[in-house]
């Protein structure tokens, strides 16, 4: 009858069942113990790295770590490598920049003190004069420091592309010639030749012009500044 063999296939389900029924709790522990410690070095790493200060950018330690998350970790140290040189450079910047700044500002002082106590008006002027050729000359040193700064602590300059040195050099050279004419210097091209090269413009014109707003303000009027572009062998 169908009752019997319903109550045989009930009986033969329930015997089967029943130890199933009795392993899940155990195998539910089990798997949360072999997740858990599967899990348990990525969570040491990240509280450990929540620890960390931002200028501690020590390497990440790799023992331990299960092999799918070692590339993580060694991306992770290039990118504290990164950091620690891009700090250093932010220290060394501001301990030139304390250091340079410390004379020009020193002078300042002294020729506002001067001014302040003048006695007549053409004593007064002179030394009004005296404090904004300091001025000028502090804002110049503020601005290659700024330069300074911006090219030290980029990573990767701009892309290399193809510079005709002929015409960065005209560039600079027209820019720097009303600054040449008011000091007194004759500033103009030498020997100017066709050379490109492949390198960071933004680069190069920084360098360049460095050097000519140098020559400019550091050459004796009357004084001559000369920019030679020519290719002599491979250079």
């Amino acid at each position: 009858p169908y009752a019997v063999r319903n109550r045989i296939a009930a009986a033969v389900a329930l015997r089967t069942a029943w130890p199933l029924v009795a392993v899940l709790p155990l195998l539910g522990l089990l798997i949360w113990y072999t997740v858990g410690r599967g899990l348990s070095p990525p969570e040491r790493l990240a509280r450990g790295v929540g620890r960390r200060p931002p200028d501690a950018p020590e390497a990440l330690p790799q023992r331990g770590l299960p092999q799918e998350g070692q590339p993580l970790v060694r991306a992770l140290n290039g990118l504290l490598k990164r950091l620690e040189r891009a700090l250093e450079t932010q220290r060394a910047f501001v301990a030139d920049a304390a250091h340079e700044l410390r004379t020009p500002l020193t002078a300042l002082r002294l020729q506002a003190q001067i001014a302040e106590r003048a006695s007549d008006q053409s004593e007064r002027g002179e030394a009004i004069g005296n404090l904004k050729q300091g001025v000028e000359r502090a804002s110049h040193l503020v601005q290659q420091l700024l330069t300074l700064a911006r090219e030290e602590g980029s990573p990767a300059h701009d892309a290399a592309v193809a510079v005709r040195l002929d015409e960065l050099a005209r560039e600079v050279v027209a820019g720097y010639a009303p600054l040449a004419q008011a000091r007194g210097v004759d500033l103009g091209l030498a020997r100017v030749e066709a050379v490109e090269t492949s390198s960071g413009a933004a680069a190069l014109r920084t360098l360049l012009s460095n050097l000519v707003d140098n020559g400019v303000r550091y050459t004796p009027a009357p004084g001559s500044v000369d920019v030679s572009v020519y290719r002599d062998g491979e250079h």
